[in-house]
């Protein structure tokens, strides 16, 4: 919805392969327009971004941990349960996470650190549940069956480009 809204490229984690920081930072520096950069496992590094490239703005998508947990589930046990590993593993030394969903420990050290250490004017919050009213919103009932990072009804991954990442 981001990148539709303001006409960038959107770069879906998988195209870093979800943790790879140097790999991110590489695709960042190289794009030659702005991209929407949709990464979730990589949110402990927001504080981070602004050396990186000073144009960058963060937008943080505020949703409820139950059905954060609810999508991770949908997309495998398995994989949520890697998902919940690594992100513990990712946070425990930045703030105290107890064994709770790995969104509920991204959202700890947003809120409780990174957002007062990045300048207001590079950051937007915005409620999961506001965008229901987008125009690309898809409900709840048509996402039962979505495959990973899927974001068209019955066309897995078609709306993300399969090269030339922020380009």
């Amino acid at each position: 919805m981001i990148a539709h809204d303001t006409g960038h490229s959107i770069v879906p984690e998988k195209a870093f392969g979800f943790r790879d920081w140097k790999r991110m930072v590489g695709i960042l520096q190289s794009a030659s327009k702005p991209c929407v950069i949709h990464a979730p496992s990589m949110s402990n590094h927001l504080c981070d971004m602004e050396q990186v490239d000073p144009n960058v703005f963060i937008v943080f998508v505020v949703r409820c941990p139950s059905d954060i947990v609810a999508s991770e589930n949908r997309i495998g046990r398995k994989k949520a349960d890697v998902i919940f590993r690594m992100t513990r593993r990712q946070y425990r030394n930045l703030v105290p996470v107890p064994k709770v969903a790995s969104c509920m420990a991204r959202q700890t050290y947003w809120f409780c650190v990174q957002r007062y250490l990045i300048d207001p004017s590079r950051w937007v919050e915005v409620q999961y549940e506001s965008l229901r009213e987008h125009p690309l919103w898809i409900p709840d009932e048509e996402r039962q069956h979505f495959a990973t990072h899927q974001t068209i009804v019955g066309k897995a991954d078609e709306f993300y480009p399969k090269q030339g990442y922020g380009r």
